[in-house]
């Protein structure tokens, strides 16, 4: 037996040097880049949106779960943008430089987000490190990707013979909106010597009120036996930093900034009931946050969350089940901070339904919990994978030969299978037992 093995290296950012001098490079470095400000969002003026080419690359596909209805592909993505802040003069330096490239973190790159994922809620590319090609003009193209995982409603009605259908979802949150000029000013006076690590309350009397909202993105799995449910949910916070303000008509009538999530304090909200780690939902997950001239600041936070969840099967095939996600934060008891539900406290914009089970209710509220202020949502789902089995047609009785009606279900699901073979498989040994014992008495006997 023989065994070809076929290894091929993918070298992205070594080609094409086009004779660039070390020196010069550096010294291009020195000039454009050492002082640059990558958390200014590169848009030259407010009116007109920054346009992101992408292209997206399909590599692998790793795994597809009917049970779980989940999909994991190896994916990459091609996005090209100019970048306002960054522009040099080829002549000025030796050999003409039309171009270098740099690691991804020295310039801002976009957050590209897969909304539908079922592991993780975050930038695509994760923590791994690619370059950026920049070119003299402020035009970037960069490569991101990764192992990505979406959640994939299935249908098996047409098993073996079926198809499955899956979307990757993918957003850049929300960064539109910000112009270049006069920025880099405000973020120097303002955010450059920050302190982000002081909570941003008026005075020690008043705790900080955050107002709070929460979305709900998919059920990712139920677990009856371990009483458990995975979702994708998001919490939308706001609250007002004291320690934040600036004069909008000293920087060109900017009344707000974003930036990334570790420039300022943002609260530790934890999920207290949940299942694999207790910390806070973003987990160490970068984000954006809105920051206004009065200090009113908007943030969106979110993950895989997975709770604890009591199970009532007593109506199985028929049955509900009620879950709740009890959010607190850590560290900070409510004389420090108070949790306050937003106007518009939920949102099912994104949501991506499960087949196994639907969505039904919720209820969402805040209250005191062991000194902690606490958000509270709980959900009503309902079990799906036997709508379309034993229902039983009331025909009329007429002369005429009744019709029989041999078409499949409208929608299958995995789990309908694999409870099939669980029926069949508890029949198969009632009936074995029931022999064995009668077989012992009559060899007794």
């Amino acid at each position: 037996m023989s065994a070809i093995f076929k290894i091929v290296l993918v070298i992205l950012t070594l080609d094409k040097t086009n004779g660039q001098d070390i020196s010069n490079v550096k010294q291009l470095y020195t000039d454009v880049f050492a002082n640059h400000q990558k958390e200014v969002f590169p848009k030259v003026d407010q009116n007109t949106p920054l346009k992101i080419s992408m292209t997206m690359y399909l590599m692998t596909i790793t795994k597809f779960d009917e049970v779980d209805e989940t999909i994991v592909i190896l994916g990459g993505l091609g996005c090209s943008w100019n970048d306002a802040g960054i522009s040099w003069d080829p002549t000025s330096y030796e050999n003409k430089i039309y171009y270098t490239f740099l690691p991804s973190e020295n310039i801002w790159t976009p957050p590209i987000t897969l909304i539908n994922a079922v592991d993780v809620l975050g930038p695509v590319q994760g923590d791994t490190k690619t370059n950026v090609y920049i070119f003299y003009d402020g035009n970037v193209t960069w490569p991101l990707g990764g192992v990505m995982s979406a959640k994939c409603t299935t249908d098996i009605s047409k098993f073996p013979y079926d198809s499955q259908t899956f979307m990757t979802m993918l957003t850049l949150g929300r960064i539109n909106g910000q112009t270049l000029s006069n920025v880099k000013q405000l973020y120097a006076d303002v955010f450059a010597n920050h302190q982000k690590e002081v909570l941003p309350k008026v005075d020690e009397k008043t705790p900080l009120e955050i107002s709070v909202g929460f979305s709900l993105f998919t059920i990712s799995k139920f677990d009856e036996v371990d009483e458990t449910i995975v979702i994708l949910g998001g919490i939308i916070c706001s609250w007002n930093d004291a320690g934040i303000t600036w004069d909008p008509t000293s920087y060109g009538n900017k009344v707000y900034i974003i930036l990334t999530n570790d420039k300022i304090w943002t609260p530790p909200i934890t999920l207290a009931n949940a299942v694999d780690v207790l910390g806070p939902v973003q987990g160490l997950t970068e984000t954006t946050a809105i920051i206004f001239y009065d200090g009113n600041v908007s943030l969106p936070l979110g993950g895989v969350m997975s709770a604890k969840c009591t199970t009532d099967i007593s109506k199985f095939p028929y049955d509900s089940q009620t879950c709740k996600f009890e959010f607190l934060v850590w560290g900070y008891s409510a004389r420090e901070i108070v949790l306050n539900l937003a106007s518009d406290p939920f949102s099912e914009n994104f949501f991506i339904p499960n087949s196994n089970w639907k969505f039904t209710s919720y209820n969402i509220q805040t209250f005191s919990w062991n000194g902690y202020s606490t958000l509270e949502f709980s959900m009503t789902i309902k079990r799906e994978s036997f709508k379309n089995h034993n229902k039983i047609a009331a025909e009329p009785i007429n002369d005429e030969k009744p019709s029989i009606d041999c078409s499949p279900p409208v929608s299958v699901t995995w789990k309908d299978v694999s409870h099939g073979f669980d029926v069949l498989s508890m029949i198969v040994s009632y009936v074995v037992i029931c022999v064995g014992i009668a077989v012992f008495f009559i060899i007794v006997r």
